[in-house]
């Protein structure tokens, strides 16, 4: 709006309009310094400067809409104008404004609302939300180790001559360089059994099938906890 309005709002044609041009300019200008990440000496002393461009045109153009029929606010002491007056300072004593403002969570308020519509009963949303939250960071952590993963196997197969290539894939194949060795693993093809032994035989030189044959058992016995209740259906556990 502030550069559209630039050819129409002139200083000829609409004098109080083009201060407010120039105040909102200055804001603007202003809150980009605000809002830098970094800051030195001279950007610093360059911000100073434009607050007070800030504070000299928005007392202009408040002196110039005087008994003009406008509205006059009982005070330009509002909070956006008043923290100005000490924004350089509070950088100076606490850093930059993102370590003590909200912008940081201001993307947030799409996701936040996303789940309030479709995770929540609309009661006691807080600790909900939260929940669907934790879930999220969880997901996206598993994610972020699937994607480092893939790109360690291919950062290591692009070194490999073609031959060697053609084996790694065939290892994936059979789950040879799974560090969890899990249980797909215990068959090359559907058509080729192998068993436990000739896994670890195999495979020795790989540290996911250093006593398999025990981590297996002890996993199978956790995971296949008994239960009285429970009742078998054939192929249940195949």
């Amino acid at each position: 709006i502030l550069f559209a309005a630039q050819s129409l709002l002139t200083k000829k044609t609409h004098h109080d309009a083009y201060l407010l041009l120039k105040v909102i300019r200055s804001y603007l200008e202003l809150d980009m310094y605000a809002s830098m990440d970094v800051h030195t000496e001279k950007s610093i002393e360059e911000g100073r400067h434009v607050m007070e461009i800030f504070d000299a045109r928005l007392k202009a153009y408040s002196r110039a809409t005087d008994n003009k029929g406008f509205e006059k606010p009982t005070t330009w002491k509002i909070p956006k104008v008043h923290t100005q007056q000490h924004l350089f300072d509070d950088i100076i004593a606490k850093g930059v404004t993102k370590n003590y403002n909200t912008k940081l969570n201001e993307c947030m308020h799409g996701p936040l609302k996303k789940t309030y519509q479709t995770q929540t009963n609309f009661k006691d949303v807080a600790e909900q939300i939260l929940k669907t939250d934790h879930h999220y960071n969880i997901i996206m952590q598993i994610h972020e180790k699937i994607d480092r993963q893939k790109k360690y196997q291919q950062e290591e197969t692009d070194d490999l001559s073609e031959d060697k290539k053609n084996q790694y894939r065939q290892n994936q194949r059979i789950g040879a360089l799974d560090s969890k060795a899990m249980l797909h693993s215990l068959k090359f093809t559907p058509k080729n059994p192998r068993t436990v032994g000739e896994l670890e035989e195999a495979f020795r030189s790989d540290s996911a099938y250093e006593r398999f044959h025990i981590r297996l058992g002890r996993f199978m016995t956790a995971f296949l906890k008994r239960i009285d209740e429970d009742t078998v259906a054939e192929g249940e556990f195949i």
